[in-house]
């Protein structure tokens, strides 16, 4: 397994750093243990990011991905820059001058870390991590999505 860095700014506002890990075709059932783990306390925008996350990875892996808030560290976890679970070599790859920074960090047990300085980062994180999958939503009907 082999993964790679790229640190990508964009605009004067938003900019991110991005970490995708090469890993080849995993079976589906060791892709993040098909658990997604949210903060207790998000904003509507964020739910219903995570759930067109859940339902895309399911229909992408014909696996049912749960999303919980039971605080653990497995799985895709999405948390706040300042929440304490935070790893400290992901949070020094966030940009400082945007509020809607985010970090994808892969970690090496099958961990992937969506962190985000708010939820609207953490929407943004979910998105580009959807788009880097090869998905696509160019109209809100279902012709029109790419998965």
């Amino acid at each position: 397994m082999s993964a790679f860095s790229l640190f990508v700014r964009r605009g004067l506002t938003s900019g991110f750093a991005l970490t995708l890990m090469l890993s080849g075709v995993a079976a589906a059932e060791t892709l993040y243990r098909q658990k997604i783990q949210i903060p207790a306390s998000t904003r509507p925008e964020l739910k219903a990011a995570v759930e067109d996350l859940r339902a895309t990875l399911n229909r992408m892996t014909g696996k049912e991905f749960a999303v919980t808030t039971d605080g653990s560290a497995e799985g895709i976890v999405l948390r706040r820059l300042e929440d304490p679970q935070t790893p400290a070599d992901a949070a020094k790859l966030m940009p400082m001058d945007s509020a809607e920074a985010f970090v994808l960090w892969p970690a090496g047990d099958g961990t992937l870390w969506m962190i985000g300085r708010s939820d609207l980062a953490l929407c943004h994180a979910v998105y580009r991590y959807l788009e880097e999958l090869g998905c696509r939503w160019y109209k809100k009907k279902k012709k029109w999505t790419l998965i």
